[in-house]
């Protein structure tokens, strides 16, 4: 069960991204510890739904920058295919 990285309660939770220069830091807050964290000049965002759900699940973080590498498939030089 998750519980607020504030005040400790466990109802009402959301999973925010709290941006400092290019590190991003997950937090669990209730809406009221949102509220006095955006209050306090942090610059934070909810998660999106699927990463919400994969912390709750405990499951690993992937990467969101995540580029393509193709290769070749055939003898052209168009045929190529993104892996």
């Amino acid at each position: 069960m998750q519980c607020c990285a504030s005040c400790g309660t466990t109802q009402d939770l959301r999973l925010y991204e709290v941006r400092n220069g290019n590190d991003v830091d997950r937090r669990w807050w209730c809406p009221e510890c949102c509220f006095s964290a955006h209050r306090r000049g942090l610059i934070l965002a909810p998660s999106p739904v699927w990463i919400e759900r994969a912390a709750l699940r405990q499951l690993p973080m992937k990467p969101l920058e995540t580029g393509f590498t193709f290769m070749r498939t055939g003898r052209r030089a168009s045929d190529l295919r993104a892996s």
